[in-house]
């Protein structure tokens, strides 16, 4: 059951959307949390940057906030993930690992054994076999 003040909140949030800022966020509730690359893709747009801008323009205005890095499924490579609304600082502290302490770890998995690896991949939500 959704409260009424939720509901009250969105319409007036969607009230201030334009047309392709609510095809953004509506893109990252589906996916929950996404990168840009991600984003694009589920869109079907072949240049991240036709929804970097919206998605920039609802991080302005609080509606979407930085959630971490990791990897992103589409290129492999170290992304933020944008997700719905902000985290606090403690909860981004824990979501984000430093450059050098992430390929600490990535190249650290190989040492790790198969037991090691699965307990990684439920905390991080990584498909390590891909």
């Amino acid at each position: 059951m959704i409260q009424e003040t939720s509901r009250e909140s969105y319409l007036e949030i969607k009230n201030h959307l334009g047309d392709k800022q609510e095809e953004i966020l509506n893109a990252i509730k589906y996916l929950g949390k996404a990168t840009d690359t991600e984003i694009a893709k589920f869109l079907g747009y072949e240049d991240i940057n036709k929804c970097r801008p919206r998605r920039y323009e609802l991080v302005e205005k609080g509606i979407v906030g930085n959630h971490g890095v990791r990897l992103c499924s589409i290129t492999g490579k170290n992304a933020i993930v944008w997700g719905i609304g902000k985290l606090n600082k403690e909860e981004t502290t824990l979501n984000v690992l430093s450059s050098s302490a992430f390929n600490k770890l990535l190249s650290n998995l190989s040492k790790c054994n198969d037991f090691q690896k699965r307990k990684i991949k439920e905390v991080l939500g990584w498909n390590l076999e891909a």
